[in-house]
């Protein structure tokens, strides 16, 4: 973990960088509960992260290592060294967690 983040106990995606981590997301997982085993976090708390909701750093760190995507970079810290190359359509990720499966 590099010195910048150490400052940092609670970080969140950057607005500018929302598109990204959802294509990222959706690149490696069909569907919000997907990624939920992988990641041992609940759906809650991926959803929050890929809302842009502030989280704990070490929560935050996990899901960027989870999907391979550069946390200073994703929290706005630093300049993103590629861009993603296809949207995500709208809908693609329920966000909204209204029918969450225990």
């Amino acid at each position: 973990m590099t010195k910048k983040l150490l400052k940092y106990q609670f970080l969140s995606v950057a607005q500018e960088r929302m598109e990204y981590v959802k294509i990222a997301y959706a690149k490696k997982y069909s569907s919000l509960l997907a990624g939920k085993s992988d990641s041992g976090l609940s759906s809650k708390t991926i959803a929050k992260f890929l809302r842009g909701e502030r989280m704990q750093r070490q929560t935050f760190l996990r899901l960027c290592a989870l999907l391979k995507i550069p946390p200073l970079a994703i929290a706005g810290l630093e300049p993103l060294q590629s861009e993603p190359s296809n949207p995500v359509e709208e809908g693609t990720i329920d966000l909204n967690m209204e029918e969450e499966v225990r």
